[in-house]
C-alpha cells in the first residue's frame, strides 16, 4: 500500500516511488509539509529498513502514510500528549501534540467524519 495522488486546496499532485523506501518523486513540485507533518504525528505505525528493504510495523494504511511523511523528506518534532485511537463507529484518529512551540491537534480518517468535527 502506497500513497500515489494527493489532493489538497493548493492543486493535486502525483507522488512516485516504491513501497516504504523514502525515495520519492512529487508532481508537480510544491510543499506537503504540513500533510506530511499530520500523516505522521498521527499515526501509530513504524517503519524498519531491514538490510534494505523496507517495512511496516502495524496497520499497512498508517505505515503507507508514514512512509509518504518520510519520503516528502522532514523530521516531525513533537511529542503526543493525548489520543483519540481509530474506532470504526467513529471513523477518525486524533492526537494532541506538543512541539515547535505549541500544541496541535492532527486528525486523520474518512472524510465525512473528519469534516463533522469542525
Amino acid at each position: 500500500m502506497v500513497v500515489a495522488a494527493v489532493e489538497t486546496p493548493e492543486g493535486s499532485f502525483t507522488v512516485t516511488g516504491e513501497g516504504y523506501a523514502p525515495s520519492v518523486t512529487i508532481t508537480p513540485a510544491g510543499d506537503l509539509s504540513r500533510l506530511a507533518r499530520a500523516a505522521a504525528l498521527c499515526n501509530d505505525a513504524v517503519l524498519h529498513d531491514r538490510a534494505g528493504q523496507w517495512a511496516v510495523e502495524g496497520d499497512p494504511m498508517e505505515g503507507a502514510l508514514l512512509a509518504f511523511a518520510g519520503k516528502v523528506g522532514d523530521h516531525y518534532p513533537a511529542r503526543r500528549l493525548d489520543a483519540i485511537p481509530f474506532d470504526s463507529r467513529h471513523r477518525f484518529m486524533a492526537v494532541l501534540t506538543e512541539g515547535l512551540g505549541r500544541r496541535m491537534i492532527y486528525v486523520k480518517g474518512a472524510p465525512v467524519s473528519a469534516l463533522d468535527l469542525r
